[in-house]
């Protein structure tokens, strides 16, 4: 599959500059790390670097016991993401990393589970059995209790330890034991390639018009090419209406969100800004011709960050209308970066964003132009029926 190219850019948690201190204290510490034993350096450091490294030397020569340099790198990393006191910038552990891959990338090799480990124990869980994955046609289910893979016990085994195993290794068919209700079942899974459907749609009518309905579930690097796909055959059936689901949509690849809100606007239409510490620009749509039919968009308290940027640019810039209940205010940009040496990431903000009216969204969110609660009866059976927002829109766009 040809993918297109795009900056690694995002919002979140489940893609811009690196701040200049942080880049500086990173490069140089990993730099002395990768050549330990050399005193001297042709580099020149500030007092503050010089500090970093005359500590690293004090707890190399000093400490007792033996030390992982791989641990004092990531150590050093993670404690400098938390110095900074957001939220949103933070070392990536393994299971947090493997996760956000997968669901950021939307692609990968393996099985198509998601496991997870139980709190206070050992068992490892399938949290996640992604759509047309050969774990699903295997039969693996959500909650079964992984015991063992390739005769392997699990036992003591953390959830990075199978994942590499599956992901990783040279072996491609896999036995894997599980207990399901207190029985111990097994079932024969063969590695292959795995591509996480995050956009889903279908067709509405009402009225005699053909409602259009796309659900965006996470914006991952490939979610642009399954949108325009699907907004191409809503729109070869007919379509004379859209809308656009990213309730507990909590964001992703800032790519990604520019490429779809692009299929709507022509390149004289603004959809977002962005402000660091040395300048501002404005991003403008590159899209070529502009649509015309109305849009709403569905949103509530977890639609952030990528989710926003869409709401708000299809509000401002295009007139669609938003429903449901305000949105979360994530107004931050975020860059992952990988630390070459160890393997690991990290993530800290570099930028806010603005709406292309120029209003900076954080803490605050969007208030949606049909203020809607969503129907307890919908928590307790999620059914089309019980989803008042959704047949909002839908009544308000078959009566216009």
């Amino acid at each position: 599959m040809n993918k297109k190219s795009k900056k690694n850019e995002t919002f979140t948690v489940k893609e811009v500059v690196i701040l200049l201190v942080i880049t500086c204290m990173a490069n140089a510490t990993i730099f002395f790390f990768m050549n330990i034993g050399e005193k001297e350096s042709s580099l020149s450091y500030n007092d503050t670097v010089k500090e970093i490294l005359e500590s690293y030397n004090y707890i190399k020569d000093n400490y007792y016991g033996d030390i992982d340099e791989k641990d004092l790198i990531n150590g050093a990393i993670k404690g400098m993401t938390e110095a900074l006191g957001d939220n949103y910038s933070s070392f990536i552990d393994d299971n947090q990393s493997d996760t956000y891959d997968v669901l950021l990338v939307g692609e990968y090799t393996g099985v198509g589970i998601q496991i997870s480990q139980l709190i206070g124990g050992n068992e490892i869980v399938i949290s996640a059995v992604f759509d047309n994955s050969p774990a699903l046609k295997a039969g693996l289910e959500v909650g079964d209790v992984v015991k063992s893979i390739n005769g392997i016990s699990t036992d003591g085994m953390n959830t990075s330890d199978i994942g590499d195993y599956i992901k990783n290794g040279n072996i491609t068919n896999f036995d894997i034991v599980v207990t399901r209700n207190g029985e111990e079942k097994s079932f024969k899974v063969e590695r292959g390639p795995i591509v996480i459907d995050s956009v889903t749609s279908e067709m509405f009518e009402r009225e005699g018009k053909k409602i259009g309905y796309i659900r965006i579930d996470v914006f991952a690097l490939n979610t642009d090419e399954q949108f325009e796909e699907n907004l191409k055959k809503l729109e070869s059936e007919g379509m004379n209406s859209l809308i656009i689901d990213v309730r507990g949509n909590t964001g992703g690849h800032l790519s990604s969100v520019t490429n779809i809100i692009s299929e709507f606007l022509d390149s004289s239409k603004i959809i977002y800004r962005t402000s660091t510490k040395t300048k501002e620009e404005i991003k403008y749509s590159k899209g070529n011709t502009a649509k015309e039919y109305e849009i709403i968009l569905l949103v509530d308290g977890q639609s952030a960050s990528a989710s926003e940027v869409l709401a708000s640019a299809l509000k401002e810039s295009y007139g669609a209308k938003l429903l449901g209940t305000k949105t979360f205010g994530k107004g931050t940009v975020q860059e992952m970066q990988e630390i070459e040496s160890t393997g690991k990431n990290y993530k800290i903000t570099t930028k806010k964003w603005l709406t292309p009216n120029g209003n900076w969204i954080n803490g605050i969110g969007i208030t949606p132009d049909y203020e809607v609660e969503l129907n307890t009866k919908y928590y307790e059976n999620p059914i089309r029926e019980n989803d008042n927002q959704l047949n909002e829109a839908l009544k308000l766009l078959s009566n216009n």
